[in-house]
């Protein structure tokens, strides 16, 4: 609920950390609701979990969100160029093959998938899965009418080729909340799997709104955060079981507060180790 698109970056390299603006902020549209601003940038949005990392294109990915000032869904394609100091915006519509209709809820739900080099993204308002080729800025709908949880948390396996989307349901929808798996690799029809019933110990990330997810390449599990506390649970899709690891001074939500989602901001960082 800011105006200013600015971009920041974490350098978990320093000791302790230091935190840097990469970009300033835009003169801000605080009266209508475009997707651009007059300087060419996209305007300030809640990003959910539309972001992701192209080390290919060495670019930030970034797909729909709810606009500033009006809070409507963007259907709008950017990415960032992180090759250049400051980093550039650059605006991808139109793209090529399909272009992604327009949101009714809280916008995509994407994660990298390094087999193929591109992005797959859960587009929630219409129940879609959705493939976007940096490499030659084309949509595909891969899918359509397979609902997923509607707060999810998401994460792809690269090593079992499936994608996973954890968590709660709201909207009204009658779901239950779940733990799903889609199988994405090449000779599949990106069949829904419901695995709910067959995990045990992943209540907690199951029962969570937009819960953190991310896979671990060293273990090649699963790690999720249930958006607040100290323990994280590592999940193991070939038993799919769920391990609880507790870990001191986690964050936590303020008092009486409810959590508004990690959604892609739980990561993994190889070099580190580190989560």
């Amino acid at each position: 609920d800011y105006y200013g698109n600015e971009v920041y970056t974490l350098n978990l390299n320093d000791s302790p950390p230091t935190m840097s603006r990469l970009t300033d902020p835009s003169v801000p549209n605080t009266t209508t609701c475009p997707d651009t601003n007059a300087d060419g940038t996209p305007v300030s949005r809640h990003t959910y979990g539309g972001l992701a990392y192209l080390p290919t294109q060495d670019r930030l990915f970034s797909f729909a969100g709810s606009k500033a000032p009006c809070g409507t869904i963007s259907n709008a394609t950017w990415t960032l160029g992180l090759s250049v100091t400051p980093p550039i915006w650059h605006a991808m519509d139109p793209v090529n093959g399909l272009t992604p209709p327009s949101g009714t809820t809280m916008g995509a739900m994407c994660a990298y998938d390094q087999n193929t080099d591109s992005v797959l993204c859960n587009w929630p308002g219409t129940y879609m899965l959705l493939r976007y080729q940096p490499g030659t800025n084309t949509w595909t709908k891969l899918t359509d009418g397979s609902p997923v949880p509607s707060q999810s948390g998401t994460a792809i396996d690269p090593k079992r080729q499936l994608m996973f989307f954890v968590g709660a349901n709201a909207y009204g929808g009658t779901a239950a909340p779940s733990f799903m798996a889609v199988d994405i690799s090449d000779t599949s029809n990106w069949a829904k799997q419901d695995w709910t019933s067959q995990t045990t110990g992943c209540s907690p990330l199951i029962n969570a709104a937009y819960p953190g997810l991310a896979y671990d390449s060293a273990t090649k599990m699963i790690v999720g955060w249930p958006n607040s506390g100290d323990t994280v649970y590592v999940f193991d899709p070939d038993l799919k079981t769920c391990t609880a690891h507790m870990y001191p001074n986690g964050p936590q939500n303020a008092p009486n507060a409810s959590t508004g989602g990690t959604f892609g901001r739980f990561q993994y960082f190889p070099a580190l180790d580190a989560f």
